[in-house]
This record gives C-alpha cells, structure tokens and sequence, in this order.
C-alpha cells in the first residue's frame, strides 16, 4: 500500500501497487489500484497518474457518495479534478447516477455507479490511454 497526498487535516487514502517479480530479484511495478473495500468496488488507476494523484471522498442526500481523483499539485496549491466515481442507492438512484453531467457506469444489486470527468487535461485522456 501506498499513502496519497491529502490537504491538512482531510483523511489519508490509500492505493495498491501490484508488482511483476523479474528473474533477476528486482520488481517492476505492474498495476496500480483504489479499492473501496467497504462498496465492493475498486479502480485500476493509470499509470501516469502514478505519484501525482489525491483522492478525496463526497458524502452526498439521499444514499449517494463519490471518491473524487484529482491531480496533485501540493498543499498550497487545489488539486485538479479528475473524476469522480459515484455510487447511488434508492429508487431512483440510476435516474440520479444519470444525471449533473454524469453516466451510468455499472449497476449492482441496489447499487448504480457513475462516473463525472473533472476538468483537468488529464480527464479523459487518461482513460483512453490506459484502455
């Protein structure tokens, strides 16, 4: 496990470096992964996000939540968003997950989850490069 960044005083999250073993001893970094261990959910994070990544968490009405990825720029300086991965439970929650700007991405059980990209460059660049 790897500690990210985080402003001061905001909650420390964490990701999950996976590594291949060489036949020479050494380690070369494979993947790297958010879990969201409690929702059952996990994100393989690209790798040029790696080190220059914070991850914060929105509480929003009504049974919904978010993790929002940001690139890192320091503590004096705002993070720029990325994307945000939402979940949404209730009646109504794929009408919700569909809406403000964000899609559907998967629905699980009593669960949908979406996804709003940020505004920084990386934004959507990331994702096609990593596919």
């Amino acid at each position: 496990p790897v500690a990210l960044p985080s402003q001061s005083g905001e909650h420390t999250y964490w990701v999950i470096d996976w590594f291949n073993l060489l036949p020479d001893g050494q380690k070369q970094v494979k993947m790297t992964t958010f879990h969201s261990y409690l929702n059952g959910w996990y994100l393989d994070l690209p790798a040029r996000w790696y080190g220059e990544l914070t991850v914060s968490r929105i509480d929003g009405e009504n049974g919904g939540y978010g993790y929002t990825f940001a690139k890192w720029n320091g503590r004096e300086q705002e993070p720029e968003e990325i994307v945000t991965i939402y979940a949404f439970t209730g009646e109504d929650r794929v009408e919700r997950a569909n809406s403000d700007g964000r899609f559907l991405l998967a629905e699980k059980g009593e669960t949908a989850y979406a996804a709003a990209f940020g505004s920084c460059s990386w934004a959507e660049t990331s994702w096609r490069s990593s596919t």
